[in-house]
């Protein structure tokens, strides 16, 4: 594995630049905080929400792109979709987090409480 100091030596200069504007700026790093904190968002709406275990494929070794109604745009939960799971308690303010969340839907489960206005 050539490290890229050593890659830029052996290539052409505008493929050595090329190379180290794709390492600087590529957001790997970046999509990968967002889409743990995305995954953290809905483990914990299912602790307080799923005690029958409907979600049972929400597991932290799992991508959270791949769970039980969930859709990804880019990386990011952008669809969560969750109708007669038999979800319950008050309203799922760790939701709030989800960035990039465009369609909530929560129909036929037992929420109860305000709605928040954040």
């Amino acid at each position: 594995h050539l490290s890229l100091p050593t890659m830029a030596k052996k290539l052409p200069l505008h493929w050595a630049f090329s190379l180290l504007l794709h390492f600087s700026f590529s957001p790997t790093s970046h999509s990968l905080t967002t889409t743990t904190t995305d995954a953290s968002a809905l483990l914990s709406f299912k602790s307080s929400a799923d005690t029958s275990n409907s979600l049972s494929n929400w597991t932290p070794n799992t991508t959270v792109c791949s769970w039980y109604g969930v859709t990804c745009l880019q990386g990011r939960v952008s669809k969560l979709v969750l109708e007669d799971f038999n979800l319950h308690g008050s309203f799922p303010t760790s939701l709030l987090s989800l960035s990039d969340l465009r369609v909530l839907s929560l129909k036929h489960n037992s929420f109860s409480g305000p709605l928040p206005t954040n």
